[in-house]
């Protein structure tokens, strides 16, 4: 019986010996290891890139509440320019309850976000304040006359309550 191997099989089984015994022969690395004192030129592609320096400690504006009736988001109106930045203040104050602001609390404001360092001014506060309704206009309130000796005094005045559901 003969075996007959075909032409592609055998270049490329004589193909690979020749890779393999090229290899053996193009010095004395062996699987990764240098002989010491050589040094391996690493090409720059692979080379690491040096660390990244640490990210900076976030730097702040102080503000020292001032005006009655400032809150934080008075406060970012006026130096962030953007009401809505109320809700960053927050995070960055995390000490301070933001229903409840006391004269001499002092306020961090993220430097990246400060759109002006100049103080903010009683006026501006007042001006974002909502002011009380006034009362309604109409007829002076009627005399209360004294009731009659000896008769039981009146009920309070129901309050004006409007209930919703259905009717009954």
């Amino acid at each position: 019986m003969r075996l007959t191997i075909p032409a592609r099989v055998l270049a490329t089984l004589i193909g690979c010996c020749l890779i393999l015994s090229l290899a053996g022969c193009a010095g004395p690395k062996e699987a990764g290891k240098q002989p010491e004192g050589e040094k391996v030129k690493v090409p720059p592609a692979v080379q690491q890139a040096p660390p990244a320096p640490p990210p900076k400690a976030p730097t702040y504006f102080i503000r020292t509440v001032t005006w009655p009736n400032e809150s934080l988001s008075i406060i970012a109106a006026w130096y962030t320019g953007q009401i809505d930045n109320w809700k960053i203040l927050v995070e960055a104050n995390p000490e301070l309850d933001p229903n409840r602001m006391r004269i001499g609390d002092k306020v961090r404001i993220p430097e990246e976000l400060l759109k002006t360092r100049e103080s903010m001014t009683q006026e501006f506060v007042e001006s974002l304040v909502p002011k009380p309704k006034p009362a309604k206009k109409g007829a002076p309130p009627e005399p209360q006359k004294p009731p009659p000796a000896g008769s039981p005094p009146p009920p309070p005045p129901e309050p004006d309550i409007k209930l919703y559901g259905p009717k009954s």
